[in-house]
């Protein structure tokens, strides 16, 4: 699928989820459009707002406007905050997966990423607005759009049950949360943060 179309599809979920979740259901995307075409591409959204916020902004602003770090710290921060992303849709696809058995849904780590992919796209296209600290709470609405992408999507791609879908993605959410931490606090004490 050509990039433009792509990029379609993650407009059209955002703004129309139902109809987008039952394209995806009918004709769901494969590995390498969805890491190169989607996932790879909003992740560095986040990840320059960081670099920009950091370099530009953080000088001019300073620590009253919530840059604790110096642009001498950026370029892990950036790195950070990219490969996190990355690998949060990654684990949250295996934690839908995992998950499955218990909700008698689909067990098909390809259609799990789908859906963990492209239920993210709204915290990413939020993740440019780090550029500026203060406007990182835009991302609690993105947040919250998202959890909403990923019940219709557990719904239409997963096939979890219409009284299942809520339980479903707030454990996925509460698991994902828990094993981020654990990464982050694990690679924080290797001195990679």
């Amino acid at each position: 699928m050509r990039v433009l179309e792509l990029w379609r599809l993650a407009v059209r979920l955002v703004f129309q989820p139902a109809e987008g979740w039952e394209a995806i259901a009918r004709a769901p995307l494969g590995a390498r459009d969805l890491i190169l075409g989607i996932a790879l591409p909003l992740s560095l959204l986040p990840a320059v707002g960081t670099l920009v916020g950091m370099t530009v902004m953080a000088p001019a602003l300073g620590p009253a406007h919530g840059y604790l770090l110096g642009g001498d710290r950026a370029m892990p921060a950036v790195l950070t905050t990219l490969v996190a992303s990355m690998a949060t849709v990654f684990v949250l696809a295996g934690v839908f997966v995992a998950l499955a058995p218990m909700y008698r849904s689909r067990r098909d780590y390809l259609a799990a990423l789908n859906v963990a992919v492209l239920g993210a796209a709204p915290l990413w296209l939020a993740g440019i607005l780090l550029v500026l600290p203060a406007l990182a709470l835009v991302s609690l609405v993105a947040f919250c759009h998202s959890a909403y992408l990923y019940y219709v999507g557990a719904g239409e791609v997963l096939r979890v049950e219409a009284d299942s879908r809520a339980d479903f993605v707030g454990i996925s959410m509460v698991l994902i949360a828990v094993l981020s931490t654990f990464a982050g606090a694990a690679a924080s004490s290797l001195g990679l943060m």
